[in-house]
């Protein structure tokens, strides 16, 4: 108890507090003046990819500087005759996981510059590289986070020795963990394969279970389709390989669309081929290439009428909607019977003479 009174004790104690806040102090300004050095230097260039690399790493690399200048000081901070293992071992760990969150914020600036890239390009093959960047990101996430977990753990001792008395004997719990993994690695060897084949692009506009929708994220383990009202459908990532369904902006993303009008034969097509040129050419929806209106099929009520255009993959369900309503809308204020309507013959049938009837 006389030594919790000491002064010599309290002087050594708020010698080594003051020591380390200095330490603290000063690793924090030499991590925030670095990185304010490298951000003013990046302003001055002119590609914008170390902007983005900049930005991502400043929280990280601020707080790992002074983490490493504590556990390079501690040594000459802590009081003669105390072991400083246990504050050392915290600063390791602190050291490790904010390396690990450098990788992390390094592997999202690198997705940030190839979107950016991607956004100016505008084509195809930049969306290609883009979303292979994202498909295999996620499994460089994937392996950065397990390994920065394995390493804290085996930083313990206890841990450390639990894990070698069970690899020692896991024989049956390795295959009873092999099976219980086995989807999760298959999912995540699909989103390596749909990465590097891409059956699916980000911005792809694909038909999944009937509906309609844009490929807005492509994860690890599952894939998020956007659809026009707003709706998401979130599917298992393995879908795209395991079941049929259809992309129509996978080799371009311009596609042919169309709308069907049942008219009757009085129907005027010339009208309304007229009344569909100008309907496209006021259109924001429609990409000036492709349209035509024809007759696709005929009944004993009437014909059917097919008005197709071709449109980015994304407008389609607008232009398609917009196209449908005005000539709906033309053929009711022009021409309203030529809609399909039933027809009758209500003449009289001849009548036979009595004399020539049969008794």
């Amino acid at each position: 108890m006389s030594a919790l009174f000491d002064p010599e004790f309290f002087r050594t104690i708020l010698g080594s507090l003051i020591g380390v806040a200095i330490v603290g102090v000063l690793g924090a300004g030499a991590g925030w003046l670095l990185m304010a050095l490298l951000a003013r230097w990046a302003k001055r260039t002119i590609t914008p990819a170390d902007d983005i690399l900049v930005r991502n790493l400043a929280g990280p690399v601020r707080l790992l500087v002074p983490l490493h200048a504590l556990f390079v000081a501690l040594p000459s901070l802590v009081p003669q005759g105390k072991d400083p293992a246990v504050v050392k071992h915290a600063l390791s760990v602190g050291i490790v996981l904010t390396v690990s969150w450098i990788f992390f914020r390094g592997v999202r600036a690198f997705e940030e510059i190839v979107h950016h890239r991607a956004q100016l390009a505008g084509s195809l093959r930049a969306r290609s590289q883009y979303t292979q960047v994202r498909g295999l990101s996620n499994v460089v996430r994937f392996l950065i986070g397990l390994t920065t977990v394995g390493l804290v753990l085996l930083s313990f001792a206890g841990v450390r020795e639990l894990g070698v008395s069970m690899l020692a004997s896991a024989g049956v719990a390795g295959i009873a963990i092999g099976f219980a993994a086995q989807r999760t690695i298959a999912a995540i060897v699909s989103g390596v394969v749909i990465a590097i084949a891409q059956p699916i692009r980000l911005d792809d506009t694909v038909v999944v279970e009937g509906e309609q929708g844009v490929v807005e994220e492509i994860n690890l383990t599952f894939v998020v389709v956007r659809l026009a009202d707003g709706r998401c459908i979130v599917v298992p990532i393995n879908y795209f390989l395991d079941k049929p369904f259809q992309n129509w902006s996978r080799s371009s993303s311009q596609v042919r669309t169309g709308v069907e009008l049942q008219l009757d034969y009085s129907a005027p097509l010339g009208l309304l081929r007229e009344e569909l040129k100008r309907i496209l050419e006021a259109s924001p929806h429609w990409d000036r290439q492709h349209w035509d209106l024809s007759v696709s099929a005929t009944s004993e009520r009437g014909m059917l009428v097919k008005a197709s255009m071709s449109t980015d993959a994304r407008k389609a369900g607008d232009l398609r909607g917009e196209v449908r309503e005005k000539l709906i809308a033309f053929v009711q204020s022009r021409c309203p019977g030529a809609f399909t309507r039933f027809r009758a013959d209500i003449s009289p049938l001849p009548t036979v003479p009595a004399s020539q009837q049969k008794t």
